[in-house]
């Protein structure tokens, strides 16, 4: 069964930072959601820290400025630790089964994590 990680960099997405973390929160195989805020302004940090509070999968690494999408990214691959890994932007919301027919895919084309 593969193991999956998703790494999001967060700067002020507001509402849909909410959506896309649950949505990767259906899927299965998701282990750990780790959000990376580049010192975000609106809102989006608290409606998070409260999905981060009821469920121990999300992850959340806050930076004191905005250090650019390469390096947060990079933060969070420092945390990540699954037999795959996925960078998602804050404004997509994951389809029910995708992730299940990307592990598949990937196991059929013998991609190692």
């Amino acid at each position: 069964m593969a193991d999956i990680h998703v790494v999001i960099v967060n700067y002020n997405a507001g509402l849909f930072l909410l959506r896309a973390v649950d949505s990767v929160l259906r899927q299965p195989f998701v282990s750990r959601v780790i959000v990376v805020d580049n010192a975000s302004r609106d809102k989006s940090m608290e409606k998070l820290d409260q999905r981060a509070a009821d469920d121990p999968r999300v992850i959340v690494i806050r930076n004191e400025r905005n250090l650019g999408f390469a390096r947060a990214c990079n933060l969070g691959v420092r945390v990540a630790a699954a037999e795959f890994l996925l960078f998602l932007n804050p404004d997509c919301e994951v389809q029910d089964g995708a992730f299940e027919k990307m592990a598949n895919l990937a196991t059929k084309a013998g991609v190692e994590g």
